[in-house]
């Protein structure tokens, strides 16, 4: 419905301005007053097209969750990439963390996995800092899978 809350620069005028004021901490009684006005009328207008509805509300309305488990194997390169970087994070947790080398923590390890296993992309920036990029050209051979 354009035009329901009138042109830009009247929208602005009508509501923008006033609510904008009335949040300024050093607003008068009178813009705290019409910036509640302006709002109060707003949400008066928007109102009808405001579609709320509680989970509760309509629980029984949705179907079972359906979930289902595909088993995939990784790619050669996701297999190798893989591997790389399980190395090369419990190499340096062996050699008790070399300070010129760049470590993953458990956590940022695993999820790194999690991507590498969505798509090689996803752990470009993994792979730079790992000083691993070199061994594998991610664009190009994510354009294999």
């Amino acid at each position: 419905m354009p035009g329901y809350l009138s042109t830009r620069a009247s929208f602005h005028q009508k509501y923008i301005k006033p609510m904008l004021a009335c949040r300024n901490p050093k607003a008068t009684e009178i813009q705290t007053r019409e910036g509640e006005e302006a709002l109060s009328l707003l949400h008066r207008q928007i109102l009808p097209f405001l579609l709320r509805r509680l989970k509760t509300d309509v629980l029984n309305e949705l179907p079972e969750k359906v979930v289902q488990d595909c088993l995939c194997q990784l790619t050669d390169i996701q297999k190798s990439m893989y591997a790389a970087i399980v190395d090369k994070c419990s190499l340096v947790r062996d050699k008790d963390k070399e300070k010129d080398e760049f470590s993953l923590s458990a956590l940022h390890t695993l999820i790194s996995l999690r991507k590498l296993v969505d798509h090689p992309l996803l752990i470009a920036e993994v792979l730079q800092k790992l000083n691993l990029r070199d061994n594998f050209d991610v664009r190009k051979k994510a354009n294999q899978l």
